[in-house]
């Protein structure tokens, strides 16, 4: 009746579900999972833009100073 596409699937990605079965296991805190799922919520990716450094006349005048001397 229907096809087993499951089968499928695991034969094409058995390499990889094999190499991901083969990971270590490690150890996480309780409230990981919670703790995960507020920060995506929240849209907080932990992405911390550097400070963008203020104009400065006497870095911008520098090039064209060199050239005039």
């Amino acid at each position: 009746m229907g096809i087993n596409i499951y089968n499928d699937e695991e034969k094409q990605f058995s390499k990889l579900i094999k190499d991901l079965k083969e990971l270590p296991k490690v150890e996480a805190p309780d409230n990981f999972e919670f703790q995960l799922m507020t920060r995506i919520q929240n849209k907080n990716f932990g992405e911390n833009p550097l400070p963008r450094e203020k104009f400065n006349l006497v870095k911008f005048f520098a090039p064209s100073a060199v050239v005039v001397t």
